[in-house]
């Protein structure tokens, strides 16, 4: 979020944590929203993908999403994007 908003005017990070319950199980959820310039919706099915990258080369080598993903999953969660008009906003599910 924080290298999304570098060129960003208004650098605003969100972090909300609350309950949240589907269907019957309940979850902590921890929502990540920036005011970046957001992510390309063509873009959107390669986030969590090993070694996709946007950035320029040197920059950063494409694992952030993939092992973030990854960890949040060993611990029974879900990492999900949602799309916004303006920013990123990325959701942390844990079940309780």
């Amino acid at each position: 979020a924080i290298q999304s908003m570098y060129l960003s005017e208004n650098k605003i990070l969100k972090i909300i944590i609350e309950s949240y319950k589907n269907k019957d199980i309940s979850y902590i959820k921890i929502s990540f929203e920036d005011s970046g310039h957001g992510i390309d919706s063509t873009l959107v099915d390669k986030l969590f993908t090993p070694f996709f990258t946007t950035k320029a080369r040197g920059e950063g080598i494409g694992l952030g999403l993939y092992v973030s993903k990854s960890i949040t999953e060993e611990h029974g969660g879900k990492l999900e994007y949602e799309p916004m008009n303006m920013g990123s906003k990325f959701i942390v599910l844990f079940p309780v």
